[in-house]
C-alpha cells in the first residue's frame, strides 16, 4: 500500500479499499465515463491507422480500443477509489454508508 501524501477532504468511507469494492461502488458517472474513453478510442485508431495505410487500419482499430477500454476502467476505478476514501465528492457513498 502506498503512503498517502494529502488529508482527505472529505468523509472517510473506507481508507483502503480493496479491488472488489471499488468496482462494487462504480456509478452510472463512473460508467458512462469507462464507456466514452472506450467509444472514443475505437475511431481514434482507425484514423490513425489510416494514415498508416490501408491494411492497419482495422488492428489499429482494436488495438486502440483496447488501449481506450483499460483508460475508461482505469479513470472510473480512479474516481470510485478517490470518492471511498474521501478525496473527491462522495454524500451518496456516506450516506450508503450510514455516517
Amino acid at each position: 500500500m502506498g503512503v498517502i501524501g494529502d488529508n482527505p477532504s472529505y468523509p472517510v468511507v473506507d481508507r483502503a479499499p480493496t479491488f472488489g469494492t471499488v468496482v462494487g461502488n462504480f456509478n452510472a458517472t463512473d460508467y458512462r465515463d469507462w464507456a466514452t474513453w472506450t467509444a472514443v478510442s475505437f475511431p481514434v485508431g482507425w484514423m490513425s491507422g489510416a494514415m498508416s495505410g490501408p491494411g492497419i487500419r482495422v488492428p489499429a482499430m482494436y488495438a486502440s480500443g483496447l488501449i481506450g477500454g483499460l483508460a475508461g476502467f482505469m479513470w472510473a476505478y480512479q474516481s470510485s477509489g478517490g470518492r471511498l476514501m474521501g478525496f473527491l465528492p462522495n454524500e451518496a457513498e456516506v450516506r450508503s454508508a450510514g455516517r
